[in-house]
């Protein structure tokens, strides 16, 4: 054979060999770098997410116990050798690509410029690493081939195959009955066949057996494509593909297509429907297509969404979406435009803007508006059962903080989605300046508040006109009313004492029939004491209120024990207001007088110790009373100011009694300390818990009114106490009596406390009952209270569908493909919230109307019964009625890589829907989906 070669290229090849003798295991070649390196991207590795893409899950690379049952490993074999001197001033040369050898032998062609490597065989290049058997490296063609179980790790991915044919000046290499893997939407994709790809993995052709990102040996299921294109952060596309659940296929797809692209993308939206929806169950099943339109994004910064909703013999929606950023004047906003039409002719057009803006460190503004012209279409088309009992709500504010204080400026608005009526208030304004000093012993903190109330469509009393031809005609009428309200607060603190002034305003004005019932003198006869019952209809009304009250509360006196308060005020001569303008006054203000009232507050405070009970060391018992005692003379009130506020019929009262009350309030509080650790001399691990907190509500007696004939001195006729405890997280226990049976103020009425009101409202979880546990010592570990003792369960948001938000123009659904499912959570999550109003039982014989008795049960729950199941129910039974008035139930099953989901709602208004979905996880586009929803005729 004729060399080819220079000797100089002979004896180079020769120094390789010796320098491969005497390093063992280990060859380095070089030659000129053509082209700079390119930087290279891993398959494999996560990609850096985007700090604006929250919508999309990194991936992860491939476990190594999952690479170990799908036999892909996850690292070399081989390693080379530690270099020495000579080695590492070959590896320095600048301007070389470097080429790694290891194997049990090696041949060199100087002629065909080969290198052939014989066992164990593995090479290096530019960060990509083969080992094989059998590796071959021809210099002159650019080409490496191996055989025998050859394996590639390049740039963290790792292919497997029978052969391996790699191009290293195009950077491309071909794979026989090879295996491999790559990223796409948090998964990791297994692809089995033949297959092309990138030094830069950039891209991967493939003629695909198998694609799937099950983990096992066996995949539970898998596509089958004839060509597969992959493009690393761009779009994986399949075609023709076939699905196999294990060796059976279940369906032929024409094409696969996922973009894989982070961030906003412009695209055509993807249509909800089921599978009922393509072939009815009934001729009466009623079609639904949601989610018609396209998606357009131009930039970061603005986005737009048009969709179309079609509901069969129901209604038809379209609406228009958009969100939008500046981010170099920190404002950020969604807007959004719907319009339904039902097949009544009904139409309802819904506004919804939410704005957010930072002007500078002291100046923000928050919109949040929602406006609909008719409601009524919401509550008679919803399943949802919030919507059917929510308030459409907006709601505008502007805060600045000043140097000298703080302005608040804000507007809201409410509707509700029964009957349409509603409430707002544009504006309020409240001003709060910065205490002023005027020195260590003077400080003037006032507050200014304006506030402008208006209530539209209120429903009105029933007016039942009757005419001479004893017709009845019934009328059903609203209302408005509006109510402008200023009210300013002056203290002043001088030293000790602390003077209180406050000045308030009101001017009211309504619209709509009213009626009223009253008693008249009978002109017709001379019996004065005669009367006739006459039935006053009239339109609206208006009036003014305007008030102002002052007092000196002294210095406390016995600070650290009885906390004594002497207290010295002005207040009206009657109740109400101090001035008052009203039809009855011709449109003109009267007033009344004042009168001097005196009071004196007594706060102590006592403890009480207890021994400890398991991990408590000690308990203490804690009592605050309150007692107040209120003295004002008698005052005499003017007949033009008793006139304006006495009701048509009524007496008038010309005299305003003296008056001495008392008032006791009571709180209650026991908390237990736990015991000190052994060796703890810092009491630092001590924690208290509050065992039970009891707030009792005031009872107050006049001893003025007792010795009124026919009159006793109570206040009040009802009693309530509220319970805490940290014990059981989120416990709020409010319960109320009624103490007397007739009139509490009558000396006929006789004590008989009866239960008239319960509200309750606790959650239990898993760590309930441990902290319980520990706490009285049938279980170890550490006491855990209060927020840290309970996980809280998954919030439901109040937002209604279609209201628009931040960051996401995806609609509300049913469900989703992708829930929040952990897998193994086995903890349970409860919250219960009861509410209960009785009325004491009337009497035989009485004339009195007997109030139904309410009661109420709320209970949501979550829990996982086994590893693979969870289970989230919601429900709202009504307990007087003995009826559930609210339903939504979750069943959710994780089979490995599909997952199955049943829901059920059923709403106030009777409207249901039932719903079944399987869904691939990893690809959420290949799903079952059944739905079906029945809606009640409530036009």
């Amino acid at each position: 054979m004729t060399a080819a070669r220079p000797i100089a290229s002979v004896a180079a090849l020769t120094i390789l060999l010796l320098v491969a003798a005497f390093l063992p295991g280990k060859a380095v070649a070089q030659r000129p770098r053509p082209t700079p390196p390119r930087p290279t991207q891993s398959i494999g590795q996560p990609q850096r997410a985007s700090p604006n893409d929250t919508l999309r899950k990194t991936p992860t690379p491939l476990d190594t116990a999952s690479a170990r049952r799908l036999g892909i490993p996850t690292q070399p074999k081989q390693s080379f050798a530690p270099t020495d001197s000579v080695v590492d001033d070959l590896l320095d040369l600048e301007g070389y690509d470097i080429t790694r050898y290891r194997s049990d032998s090696a041949q060199v062609f100087a002629t065909d410029r080969q290198v052939k490597l014989q066992g164990n065989a593995m090479t290096e290049r530019s960060g990509s690493t083969l080992e094989a058997q059998q590796i071959i490296y021809k210099e002159g063609d650019c080409r490496f081939d191996a055989q025998g179980e050859p394996h590639l790790f390049q740039n963290g991915t790792v292919v497997v195959g029978r052969t391996v044919n790699y191009n290293t000046c195009l950077d491309r290499g071909l794979v026989q009955d090879g295996r491999t893997t790559f990223p796409q939407q948090g998964a990791n994709w297994v692809i089995n066949g033949n297959m092309a790809m990138d030094s830069s993995t950039k891209r991967i052709y493939a003629s695909a057996r198998e694609v799937t990102s099950c983990d096992l040996p066996e995949s539970h299921y898998h596509f089958t494509a004839k060509e597969l294109k992959w493009v690393n952060g761009s779009t994986m596309v399949a075609r023709p593909a076939t699905l196999y659940i294990r060796d059976v296929p279940i369906a032929w797809i024409p094409f696969l297509f996922q973009d894989t692209k982070r961030g906003r993308r412009s695209g055509i939206l993807i249509p909800e429907f089921g599978f009922n929806d393509i072939v009815r169950p009934s001729r009466t099943y009623n079609r639904t297509i949601k989610n018609i339109g396209y998606y357009w994004a131009p930039n970061e910064y603005v986005d737009l969404l048009a969709r179309f909703d079609w509901f069969s013999n129901r209604y038809i929606e379209f609406g228009v979406e958009g969100q939008y950023r500046w981010i170099d004047r920190f404002m950020r906003g969604a807007i959004s435009f719907s319009r339904s039409k039902e097949v009544g002719g009904a139409t309802n057009s819904r506004i919804v803007w939410n704005h957010s803006q930072t002007f500078d460190v002291t100046t923000r503004l928050n919109v949040a508006l929602d406006y609909s012209t008719n409601s009524s279409i919401i509550r008679r088309n919803s399943i949802d059962p919030r919507l059917t009992t929510q308030q459409i709500r907006s709601s505008a504010n502007l805060s600045k903080q000043f140097k000298w204080g703080n302005l608040t400026l804000g507007a809201t608005r409410s509707q509700n989605v029964n009957d349409g009526s509603g409430t707002q208030t544009i504006p309020s304004l409240s001003l709060s300046p910065k205490p002023i000093d005027f020195g260590p012993n003077v400080t003037w903190s006032p507050d200014l508040s304006i506030t402008n109330d208006l209530a539209f469509k209120q429903p009105g009393q029933l007016i039942v006109p009757r005419g001479l031809n004893g017709k009845v005609d019934t009328l059903k009428i609203t209302g408005a009313s509006r109510s402008s309200r200023f009210s300013m607060n002056t203290p002043l603190r001088i030293g000790g004492f602390q003077w209180t002034n406050s000045v308030s305003l009101i001017d009211a004005d309504s619209t709509g029939l009213r009626e009223d019932v009253v008693k008249l003198p009978n002109d017709a006869t001379a019996d004065p004491t005669d009367s006739i019952t006459v039935r006053r209809v009239r339109s609206g009304g208006f009036g003014s209120e305007f008030d102002w009250n002052t007092g000196i509360n002294l210095p406390i006196l016995f600070r650290t024990s009885w906390k004594v308060t002497p207290s010295v005020g002005i207040t009206n001569t009657t109740g109400g207001p101090f001035a008052v303008r009203n039809e009855r006054t011709d449109g003109q203000f009267v007033r009344q007088g004042k009168r001097l009232q005196f009071g004196l507050s007594v706060s102590p405070t006592f403890y009480g110790f207890f021994g400890g009970i398991g991990p408590l060391a000690r308990i203490r018992h804690t009592i605050q009373p309150s007692l107040t005692y209120a003295y004002s003379p008698e005052a005499a009130v003017p007949i033009e100011f008793a006139r304006a506020i006495t009701p048509i019929g009524a007496p008038l009262v010309l005299k305003s009694n003296p008056s001495q009350t008392l008032n006791l309030s009571l709180s209650q509080n026991f908390e237990g300390k736990t015991r000190r650790p052994a060796g703890d001399t810092t009491d630092l691990q001590v924690k208290k818990i509050r065992l039970l907190s009891i707030t009792t509500s005031g009872l107050s007696y006049d001893l003025e009114k007792a010795k009124l004939p026919g009159k006793t001195g109570w206040g009040s006729g009802t009693l309530s106490n509220s319970l805490l405890s940290d014990l059981v997280p989120g416990l709020n226990l409010a319960i109320t009596h009624d103490l007397f049976a007739g009139q509490f103020d009558s000396d006929t009425a006789k004590f008989s406390p009866f239960l008239s009101g319960v509200t309750a409202s606790f959650q239990l979880n898993s760590g309930t009952f441990k902290s319980l546990g520990r706490l009285f010592g049938l279980s170890s570990g550490p006491v855990k209270t209060g927020p840290q003792a309970t996980v809280s369960g998954a919030q439901q948001s109040n937002q209604m569908p279609g209201a628009g938000g931040f960051d996401d123009m995806r609609r509300g659904t049913s469900f989703t493909s992708n829930q929040n499912f952990s897998r193994g959570q086995k903890g349970f999550n409860a919250s219960v919230n009861l509410t209960l109003a009785r009325t004491r039982p009337v009497a035989a014989g009485q004339t009195i109307t007997q109030i139904p008795n309410r009661s109420n049960i709320q209970f949501n729950t979550s829990f996982a019964p086994t590893q693979f199941w969870q289970v989230a129910w919601n429900t709202q039974y009504d307990a007087t009625n003995k009826k559930f008035e609210a339903q939504q139930l979750n069943l959710t099953r994780d089979l490995h890589d599909w997952r199955a989901t049943f829901s059920f709602l059923r709403s106030p208004n009777g409207n249901f829907s039932f719903s079944f979905l399987v869904t691939l996880i990893d690809l959420p586009a290949i799903k079952f989906d059944y739905r079906q929803s029945t809606i009640q005729n409530q036009r």
